[in-house]
């Protein structure tokens, strides 16, 4: 599966997983949440929609790294 993980400008890192879910606890979740929520997706993102979620977190500009990582299904 594919994800997104990231790692803010404070150096909290996160994930963002394939169903949507998120993994992160730093001060930059309500940014996260609104740009995850604005998936529109029956319950699993494509690689194209995980793609289009990296390039919106990195127009935030609260990341210092941001990477697309392809898995197994």
């Amino acid at each position: 599966m594919t994800s997104v993980e990231f790692v803010d400008t404070d150096g909290a890192t996160g994930t963002i997983f394939a169903d949507l879910a998120i993994d992160y606890e730093g001060r930059f979740a309500e940014t996260i949440d609104a740009v995850v929520s604005s998936v529109d997706c029956d319950g699993t993102a494509t690689d194209d929609d995980l793609q289009d979620v990296s390039v919106e977190l990195y127009l935030e500009g609260h990341f210092a790294k941001l990477d697309l990582v392809r898995g197994e299904s």
